[in-house]
């Protein structure tokens, strides 16, 4: 037996109403009651920690932090489907600021960054 068995009975059905009214199916009014069941039920599970773990993005380097908003920014534009319609509401991370302050970081090293 089903749920949809457990709350209509054959004098409960009626048939559908404006567009579907055409197509003659049957549809199941729904229960005005709710009954909770006699019974129960316990069950173990395992426990878990529900607290997020420590993100090592703390301890990664201005570069690391770079190339995973790269990263992000390039699966965004190329793979990630989004409407056209809804692709200015997409968050693309701004380089730029990154880019002077990672100059400025790693300025004993002239090819980084052009």
């Amino acid at each position: 037996m089903n749920k949809r068995d457990e709350c209509v009975s054959d004098s409960e059905i009626d048939k559908f109403e404006g567009d579907g009214d055409f197509l003659g199916i049957p549809r199941p009014r729904r229960s005005k009651s709710v009954d909770f069941s006699p019974v129960v039920k316990v069950e173990e599970v395992s426990r878990y920690k529900q607290r997020a773990s420590k993100c090592k993005y703390g301890n990664m380097t201005e570069v690391q932090k770079l190339a995973i908003r790269l990263e992000l920014n390039e699966f965004k534009l190329k793979e990630m489907k989004v409407h056209d319609q809804s692709r200015s509401n997409t968050l693309f991370y701004d380089i730029g600021k990154y880019h002077t302050r990672l100059r400025n970081h790693f300025s004993s090293k002239k090819s980084f960054l052009k």
